[in-house]
């Protein structure tokens, strides 16, 4: 199978880069991991990989069984708590960047659309564990009885076609979607990945910045602006050339292509975009925007399936850890699917009732991406036997697809946090 070869690289990987020196002395912090201990570097770092939602002495017992070749056998939570401040986040960052230059690496099977790589970037908030710390390095939201909250803002660059995270930010709650999508464009570039990247971004990135910014790096964008613009107000035509900017000489403006939308709600929605192919008609940009949903409802897994915001620290150290983690998790999760579905396709593919098609339920494949995830690195049991078990229940298990499904955008959400369809996984 291409993505299970393409996990074992992933896993092959990561396991030399623990079993190194240059990988642990680059992620730790002095004076940590500087003596010979009970708990090193690469223990503590699969320890925390585990992301299991039990309180710590529960995931210690656990961790132990599996990883009984460990010359660990009994650890206090405290321990574990004042060992996990020696590990950078960005080691674990360094994992989501691991999972998406294998994929594009070996894949032999990415999505495009017409010949891009349509890459979405958009941000959202998560709320913090509330302490003094977290209100001070995140900042805080308040309600109307004056209560603050801790609140973060994080972002992602996205590949909606190919379900991959390519990059991810996160900071205070004030840091603006701008800021971090110059960071996305930056961390991009740093990947260098085979990729013609079309960057798609919601209606509150335009700016002629950002513009020129894309433009001079050669990448393609496509943005929704919105209508009360002076430059659109004054379109004549569904797709015209026009100056974006103000035009004095600090902000000289830029040359972008823009359209005007008609949605099946009746509304009209304006995009600008430096494309200038006229084969790629107005349907075919409203199926490209359309594509950037793809990131809202990658959020949704995130915060519900995978329950990104129950975190297991309290400390923006440990914040930073969690948040990293569980995206590298999402993209293997995404990359093993791809394998599940195509069976599934090929196993219902000759039955007589052809009007329904089905694909592997998502939050049975996270919760036994955890449950084995530390087994491929403990050699307790043969990897064969493990994609065996993870691809048997994917393929059992499965959900159908609804087509063409889609539901009216409510302004007004309710209180309830956790729902009977958004079970943790």
């Amino acid at each position: 199978m291409d993505c299970i070869s393409i996990c074992n690289s992933i896993f092959d990987t990561l396991k030399q880069l623990l079993s190194s020196t240059l990988f642990p002395s680059a992620y730790s912090i002095h004076p940590f991991f500087t003596r010979t201990r009970k708990l090193d570097f690469s223990s503590l770092f699969l320890f925390l990989l585990r992301q299991y939602d039990k309180s710590c002495p529960i995931n210690l017992l656990d961790f132990f069984e599996e990883f009984s070749s460990s010359r660990i056998s009994s650890l206090s939570k405290q321990a574990i708590s004042k060992a996990r401040r020696g590990i950078h986040p960005q080691a674990f960052a360094q994992l989501l960047s691991l999972s998406s230059s294998q994929y594009y690496l070996l894949s032999n099977n990415i999505r495009t659309w017409h010949g891009f790589h349509v890459l979405a970037v958009d941000g959202t908030t998560l709320q913090m564990p509330q302490s003094k710390q977290n209100l001070e390095v995140f900042g805080a939201s308040s309600n109307q009885t004056g209560v603050h909250f801790a609140i973060a803002s994080a972002s992602l660059l996205y590949d909606t076609l190919n379900d991959i995270l390519l990059d991810a930010k996160i900071n205070s709650y004030c840091y603006g979607e701008r800021l971090f999508a110059k960071e996305h464009l930056a961390a991009f570039s740093c990947l260098n990945l085979p990729l013609s990247p079309l960057f798609v971004f919601d209606r509150g990135y335009p700016c002629v910045e950002l513009c020129r910014n894309l433009q001079n790096q050669g990448y393609s964008f496509v943005m929704r602006i919105k209508r009360n613009t002076p430059a659109i107000k004054k379109m004549v035509g569904k797709d015209e050339w026009i100056s974006y900017g103000t035009p004095y000489p600090k902000e000289n403006p830029v040359r972008v292509r823009a359209l005007r939308i008609l949605l099946s709600s009746g509304e009209e929605e304006y995009l600008i975009t430096n494309l200038s192919d006229p084969n790629i008609t107005l349907e075919s940009f409203r199926e490209l925007y359309f594509l950037r949903w793809k990131v809202e409802t990658k959020y949704w897994e995130l915060k519900h399936r995978f329950q990104i915001e129950r975190f297991s620290g309290m400390t923006p150290w440990t914040i930073q850890q969690d948040f990293y983690i569980t995206l590298f998790l999402s993209n293997l999760v995404s990359i093993i699917k791809k394998d599940t579905d195509k069976i599934i396709k090929e196993k219902t593919q000759g039955r007589k009732n052809k009007e329904y098609s089905y694909q592997t339920n998502r939050g049975m494949l996270i919760n036994r991406v955890k449950k084995y995830l530390i087994s491929f690195f403990t050699g307790k049991e043969k990897r064969e036997s493990l994609w065996e078990k993870i691809l048997d229940a994917g393929i059992k298990t499965r959900s159908q697809v609804r087509k063409n499904r889609s539901y009216e955008r409510k302004a007004k959400h309710t209180r309830r946090k956790y729902h009977l369809n958004r079970k943790f996984c």
